[in-house]
């Protein structure tokens, strides 16, 4: 099953390729500048640290209404926040 998987991964991935190669090709063709920008890597690190962030925040919010939902006065039923 996973020999599968990847013969459709590597499949896919080489009609992607042949298909940016024709667009490129095509922009050259048309004398279109054809632009390659890197990604930007120090952005993207942070983007993802800040949901990182924001997913535990969210599920810390989440406890506590959990926590409230929950109230029993002998403390029962409570999670730790």
């Amino acid at each position: 099953m996973e020999s599968l998987a990847i013969i459709l991964a590597v499949g896919a991935m080489n009609i992607l390729c042949f298909l940016v190669g024709v667009n490129v090709r095509q922009k050259v063709d048309k004398g279109v500048p054809v632009k390659v920008t890197p990604p930007n890597v120090v952005a993207a690190v942070r983007e993802i640290k800040q949901q990182v962030e924001a997913d535990a925040e969210k599920e810390q919010f989440d406890a506590i209404m959990r926590n409230v939902d929950n109230y029993d006065p002998y403390g029962g039923g409570q999670e730790e926040v």
